[in-house]
């Protein structure tokens, strides 16, 4: 579930991609909104196996942090020292909640 999970993250970066692309036409328009439903279809299966907490935590950070590094790639957006802090304390909360914690 996990595979899955990350391959939901990754058409959630896609989609974004596709949604902030300057070249913003029909064809990215339906694409984008075809692979956010994907994604949907995909959680809603993800939910069934593991904790909505963990699902959650997971996909929030990590989507965040592919996010930053796509914006780095394509878009040549300038990551600068908070970005990098605030990214780390990201993965670090995430590895908290999923490998210490009790309730999730």
């Amino acid at each position: 579930m996990y595979v899955l999970l990350f391959f939901t993250l990754l058409i959630d970066v896609m989609a974004a991609v596709f949604m902030a692309s300057s070249y913003f036409g029909k064809w990215t328009l339906f694409l984008a909104v075809f692979l956010y439903g994907l994604s949907f279809y995909c959680r809603l299966i993800i939910l069934k196996a593991l904790p909505l907490g963990i699902v959650f935590a997971l996909g929030s950070g990590i989507s965040i942090c592919l996010s930053v590094l796509v914006g780095f790639v394509l878009f040549k957006q300038v990551i600068d020292l908070p970005a990098y802090v605030g990214i780390v304390f990201i993965l670090c909360g995430v590895a908290v909640m999923c490998n210490l914690s009790k309730v999730v």
